[in-house]
């Protein structure tokens, strides 16, 4: 009886063993030869790359330097790049929060929702911090155009190097870019 052996327990013993020697053999590969998901390493020694890469485009220097705008409402549009230059701080518990296509190019808009408290809109484009009391708007449009800020309701400007305040109900600001 002990000289009788299945042929079902020959088969599962040499199928483990199969799975053995396979797994043995693709720890043994080197490292080149291993496949991965990701793409390889760049290599440090290698010469940089010709031409130019960079997708360096023209911006207005009209905002670098450091003030503020504080308004109701607050309306930036720009070329494209425009987003790379503008930073705004949402909290979901008092902003409302939305991003589309439109014709006119992609929008972001955030608006305080009704009733909360402290719900100011604080962004920032370059050095130029933006603060909308109610709605601010950022629009980017696919033609080359200048950036443009619209702000209305209770105006207040702060030029941080001329040290120079002013007031209005509204106020328009352009930044020329050069082509």
């Amino acid at each position: 009886m002990a000289a009788r052996v299945s042929w079902s327990i020959v088969l599962a013993i040499a199928s483990v063993a199969a799975s053995v020697a396979a797994c043995g053999a693709m720890g043994s590969k080197s490292s080149k030869e291993a496949t991965s998901p990701y793409a390889p390493a760049p290599d440090p020694n290698a010469p940089p790359p010709k031409g130019d890469v960079s997708r360096h485009t023209p911006w207005t220097t009209e905002f670098m330097k450091p003030g503020m705008l504080v308004a109701d409402e607050i309306d930036v549009e720009g070329p494209v790049g425009l987003l790379d230059h503008v930073a705004t701080r949402v909290d979901p518990d008092v902003h409302a929060q939305s991003q589309k296509t439109i014709p006119a190019g992609f929008q972001q808009q955030v608006t305080a929702k009704p009733g909360a408290e402290d719900s100011e809109i604080h962004s920032q484009l370059d050095q130029l911090t933006l603060i909308a009391t109610r709605r601010l708007t950022v629009l980017e449009r696919p033609s080359p155009i200048d950036v443009a800020i619209s702000a209305r309701g209770n105006v207040f400007w702060h030029d941080e190097t001329t040290k120079q305040d002013k007031r209005s109900e509204a106020l328009r600001v352009i930044g020329k870019i050069a082509r």
